[in-house]
């Protein structure tokens, strides 16, 4: 049975993803860029459970 993701395992998953793509990052290909954007892009969403509590 597979368990449900928290806030924070969702956020690390996200952040080693963003990792390893900036790890990957070739300066001289666009495609390499997009694909850097798109795993910034899902670790920022990964953080907004964090920024909106009070």
């Amino acid at each position: 049975m597979e368990q449900e993701k928290t806030p924070i395992d969702n956020l690390t998953e996200k952040t080693f993803r963003l990792l390893g793509t900036l790890q990957d990052l070739d300066e001289q290909d666009p495609e390499s860029h997009k694909k850097f954007g798109a795993a910034l892009i899902e670790q920022a969403k990964a953080m907004q459970p964090f920024l909106q509590q009070r």
